[in-house]
């Protein structure tokens, strides 16, 4: 190329440069939900977030930490809680607000992979209990979330399967009020009962008690299934009086 030719260029390449590096985004800024016990009282606690970006996209703010517990109260706004823990030296994350709740694994890539969200939301308390639901040998998770008053709360059941090595959310329901005896999950609400066993990474519905009245002395239908989803039998019985 003639250096007359090159000279002409010189400016356009320069502006060029320019403005791919003005195209570059900034870091995005980190900001901080701040907990108090109470108004007058020091910060209890922090969540770090992003300004202005979903809460998700803070998990990568917790890469390096192997177990995070965060909560911030719904009197503060915005609510959330974040906890990360290990199962089989696997990360996981689940975080929940106000509006779902979600389930990550940290991905050996470095990406953080979304298992399972749900519109099951932040109620004023949550807590992460981690057992061998289905006696596999490897810890599963149960989240439970307490909203309060007569409602009760909800629970939401994954589980670690060791050949993928992450956790499995495959019978896409959750459950209310929950009781749990070893293998056994019971749900129950003020006219619903349903007792479930835990195997092979999912939940098995093997009996349901239904109220026909909504009334505390109506009638009770009670179904009990197989294991394999087969109904065995149907009793309709007169309900216990208090």
């Amino acid at each position: 190329m003639p250096l007359t030719r090159l000279f002409y260029l010189l400016p356009l390449l320069f502006l060029f440069a320019c403005s791919q590096v003005r195209q570059t985004p900034d870091a995005p800024e980190v900001e901080y939900i701040n907990i108090w016990h109470s108004e007058d009282g020091p910060i209890s606690d922090s969540v770090a977030i992003y300004k202005n970006r979903p809460f998700e996209d803070a998990l990568a703010l917790y890469r390096d930490a192997d177990t995070v517990r965060k909560f911030a109260s719904p009197e503060y706004i915005p609510a959330i809680y974040l906890e990360v823990f290990k199962i089989d030296g696997q990360k996981f994350a689940v975080l929940s607000d106000t509006a779902s709740t979600a389930f990550y694994r940290f991905m050996p890539s470095g990406e953080i992979k979304r298992i399972m969200k749900v519109e099951v939301v932040l109620g004023i308390k949550a807590t992460l209990h981690r057992s061998d639901l289905d006696g596999n040998g490897y810890g599963d998770v149960r989240l439970t979330m307490e909203s309060g008053g007569s409602y009760g709360d909800d629970n939401l059941i994954l589980f670690y399967d060791p050949g993928l090595r992450t956790l499995v959310y495959n019978d896409n329901q959750w459950l209310q009020n929950t009781t749990v005896n070893r293998a056994t999950i019971v749900s129950h609400s003020r006219f619903l009962a349903q007792t479930f066993k835990a195997k092979n990474g999912s939940l098995r519905l093997v009996e349901s008690e239904e109220f026909l009245q909504q009334e505390n002395y109506g009638k009770r239908l009670i179904r009990k299934f197989t294991e394999e989803g087969m109904l065995i039998s149907t009793d309709t019985l007169a309900a216990e009086e208090d």
